[in-house]
């Protein structure tokens, strides 16, 4: 068996853009109260976009979450533009007013731009504020709304009730020797909504992609969950990943099977038996890797692409298993 396993890198931004498109209300809501109480629920519009190729580095953008909205008690509407970013960038606030410029000539509307920042490092604070200065006059002064992850604290959201922040906790600051139990706290506060499937396993992985367990803190998660009430720990029965490292120690991927086939199922409707049994033979890691995947997958058949794209790793698995 090679000593290494091909893994699939995550895309972030697209990951984030997924959850803000779910749950954008609940973002600001939780974020930005103010503009909230400002905007008319019923008349969201994502828009459809162009494209646009940025000039200060031919960068296409396609993570950005563009919405129309009217004003409450009014006929006026604005655009909300949220740029997720899993990095820091010396040039952004230029590209985001760049940005923010081309929207409005496009659509004629006021624009209100927010940036979502999930890296872990650094832990400066991000600039919320461009100024074009002149010795006798401010000539432009572009402020926009910047949340920044990891200078929040988890423990300050673990009971507000609401669907992002759930999986938002997962990239605030956690202390090394409470991450189980911010685990812990983030699918407890996840259970205990009114999610669909989809939503709930979306919310999951991301909580599960961010929040990884040592052998011994997985003994901390499981100790806590066991708290739940009956209930919540029902449905986390079916959506707790099993395949901590402790999943490791005891050499069996089973209950990473199941769920990763439970996932497909509910997402595309039956599974083939052939597929069915291409994803048994998968190891532990390519099993973590098509989890992640599913979230980026359409159709079944992308599932079935992916498997051809990694049938190294069935091979490996089979060798192993001898």
């Amino acid at each position: 068996m090679s000593g290494t396993t091909k893994t699939q890198s995550i895309d972030h931004d697209a990951l984030f853009k997924r959850l803000l498109n779910t749950y954008l209300f609940d973002f600001i809501r939780l974020f930005i109260p103010g503009l909230m109480q400002h905007i008319d629920a019923s008349s969201l519009t994502f828009l459809d976009k162009e494209l646009f190729v940025d000039i200060m580095g031919k960068d296409r953008r396609e993570s950005d979450i563009v919405a129309k909205v009217r004003f409450r008690d009014s006929e006026v509407y604005f655009i909300i533009l949220v740029e997720p970013m899993s990095y820091s960038q010396t040039n952004f606030p230029a590209r985001l007013l760049l940005y923010l410029a081309l929207l409005y000539k496009d659509h004629g509307l006021l624009v209100y731009p927010i940036v979502l920042y999930s890296y872990d490092e650094p832990y400066r604070p991000e600039p919320d504020t461009i100024r074009f200065d002149f010795p006798n006059k401010n000539v432009l002064t572009f402020n926009y709304e910047v949340i920044q992850l990891n200078r929040l604290n988890w423990k300050d959201f673990v009971d507000v009730q609401n669907p992002i922040a759930s999986a938002l906790m997962a990239k605030m600051k956690i202390d090394p020797k409470d991450k189980a139990i911010a685990k812990a706290a983030c699918m407890k506060m996840m259970l205990s909504l009114e999610l669909s499937p989809e939503e709930s396993s979306l919310i999951a992985g991301i909580i599960h992609t961010y929040i990884r367990l040592t052998p011994a803190e997985s003994v901390v998660f499981d100790r806590a969950t066991s708290e739940f009430d009956p209930a919540l720990k029902e449905k986390a029965m079916l959506l707790t990943n099993p395949w901590e490292e402790k999943g490791m120690e005891r050499g069996s991927i089973t209950e990473a099977q199941r769920l990763t086939l439970r996932l497909i199922g509910r997402r595309f409707g039956d599974i083939p038996e052939n597929l069915e049994g291409r994803i048994r033979r998968l190891s532990l890691q390519p099993l973590e890797d098509l989890h992640d995947s599913l979230f980026d997958f359409s159709q079944l058949n992308d599932v079935d692409e992916w498997l051809k794209s990694h049938a190294e790793d069935e091979v490996e698995a089979d060798s192993a298993s001898v």
